[in-house]
């Protein structure tokens, strides 16, 4: 399983050992035996966290949904139901944000590679503990993809 971290702002980036650059190539064993996370066996073999996990019904009025929009977001709308030549989602508000000086650059590290599947949870057990540690670390949200999300709160939700 790959996993990547992305940081913003880029500067917030701490480097904890400059790498030095090398005219070498390295074996695939020894980037290997250098990137290597031990997998940590998840002993729950059968995992009950989702009968730990409740969820409700909300009651959402027509005048408590608009309450969760934005004026732009209304807009956006108000141009699709009008039939209005608008790009989609994303390009609109691309084009809304073309000018705006108000960003930051973030930075993708690439974290060691796990060699197990994504989807065994053992795999996402280990990835959960190196997430913890790192977000111990640099104090910082960890998020998952979907997929990976619903395995990953099954685990924790049948955490004692």
């Amino acid at each position: 399983m790959g996993v990547i971290q992305i940081i913003t702002p880029k500067s917030s980036v701490l480097a904890e050992k400059p790498l030095s650059r090398t005219k070498q190539v390295i074996s695939a064993k020894d980037f290997a035996a250098k990137a290597h996370v031990p997998i940590q066996v998840y002993h729950n073999n059968v995992v009950v966290g989702y009968s730990k996990i409740t969820a409700q019904n909300f009651a959402y009025e027509s005048d408590t949904t608009t309450l969760f929009l934005r004026k732009i977001d209304m807009l956006w709308l108000y141009g699709k139901w009008n039939n209005l030549l608008l790009p989609g989602w994303n390009g609109y508000i691309e084009r809304l944000s073309s000018n705006s000086m108000d960003f930051s650059t973030s930075r993708i590290l690439f974290l060691p590679f796990i060699p197990q599947p994504a989807s065994v949870y053992n795999t996402i057990y280990t990835t959960l503990l190196c997430a913890l540690e790192n977000a111990k670390r640099y104090g910082h949200d960890v998020t998952f993809d979907q997929p990976l999300y619903t395995e990953a709160r099954e685990i924790v939700a049948a955490a004692p």
